[in-house]
């Protein structure tokens, strides 16, 4: 049994903890002298990435009985949702995988929450439920229709439907973070990893491989898929907002965009590589990769007003650093 710290002002529970966004939220609460409870089936995780003010847990969200276990022997206020499967291409290969992960575990987790009256929750979910669709310069809204064109966005839809139908028959309180795409690590310690553009680029630089661009016939401005990203202290500021947020609110399900507001093409990003790291970063263009979408901008007003939250960094800002951070670490 993990016993209650007495100077923690509150227990917390992250899903995926050991994970890239999951690690750094878990050790900032730490920091903030809550007490933080990780569980996580290292499937893309490390314990590393972890304090040791961190409470981990290893296993998987659908295992119910763990679940349980961990609930009944905590008073836990708020669960962070972020166990997922997240692979765009992995998703397309194995979308019964993706159900059963993103989806049937959610519902597993919403049972035993409310079994053990914890009524706050925020939920990861992701960009991809936007799919590939007309988006002005303002970017997507919350109150776009979502039209996944992926497995992926499909199952994180999904399970934000399981989490509305969960406030619907109970007092759960639930936020849903649309995450577009995140960059930069709080800590040195906590390692890139993962298909992510920024281990992407960090394990081809550190390996001289050559950075592959998947497309440069798409109608954008040099043909190279457009993306928003949002540097991960701000990410962050917005989850710790979260918190106040539910206690607060009226609404027992909110959307929220998390992006910077701003975008960069992978075309602009590898021109960048190359200008802060010279020769020993090189890039190429392939085919398409299955399941991609050519534009994706995040509209971030509601986020904005609503949280009186603040991004600080733009994308061309935090390549800028993770190049130099790059450049610096050789």
């Amino acid at each position: 049994m993990i016993k209650n710290d007495d100077e923690a002002l509150e227990t917390v529970l992250i899903t995926g903890g050991a994970g890239y966004i999951g690690s750094n939220l878990a050790n900032r609460l730490a920091a903030a002298r809550k007490k933080v409870l990780v569980i996580d089936n290292l499937y893309s995780g490390l314990i590393e990435n972890l304090t040791e003010q961190v409470f981990f847990i290893e296993g998987n969200v659908g295992n119910k009985a763990l679940l349980q276990k961990i609930f009944s022997e905590n008073e836990i206020q708020t669960v962070f949702h972020f166990a997922a499967r997240k692979s765009v291409p992995e998703s397309t290969e194995k979308p019964r995988l993706y159900m059963k992960e993103n989806v049937e575990n959610t519902r597993i987790l919403l049972e035993v929450m409310n079994e053990h009256n914890c009524t706050a929750l925020v939920f990861a979910s992701t960009a991809a439920v936007y799919g590939d669709r007309e988006v002005t310069k303002e970017g997507y809204a919350e109150s776009d229709t979502p039209l996944p064109t992926n497995p992926y966005g499909l199952s994180k839809l999904l399970a934000e439907q399981r989490i509305i139908d969960a406030t619907k028959c109970s007092s759960l309180r639930a936020i849903s973070f649309r995450f577009f795409n995140v960059g930069m690590s709080e800590s040195l310690m906590n390692p890139y990893m993962g298909e992510d553009l920024l281990s992407v680029l960090t394990d081809c630089y550190l390996s001289s491989k050559v950075f592959e661009i998947f497309g440069n016939d798409y109608p954008t401005l040099d043909g190279t898929c457009y993306r928003d990203f949002i540097h991960i202290s701000d990410l962050l500021d917005a989850l710790e907002l979260s918190q106040d947020f539910l206690k607060l609110t009226p609404d027992q399900f909110t959307v929220f965009n998390l992006g910077s507001g701003n975008g960069i093409s992978l075309g602009q990003v590898a021109t960048l590589g190359s200008q802060i790291l010279g020769e020993r970063f090189s890039y190429e263009y392939s085919a398409r990769r299955p399941g991609d979408i050519p534009y994706s901008l995040a509209n971030i007003s509601l986020s904005r007003n609503t949280l009186n939250w603040h991004p600080k960094f733009s994308p061309q800002v935090l390549f800028s650093l993770f190049f130099e951070k790059l450049k610096a670490a050789q």
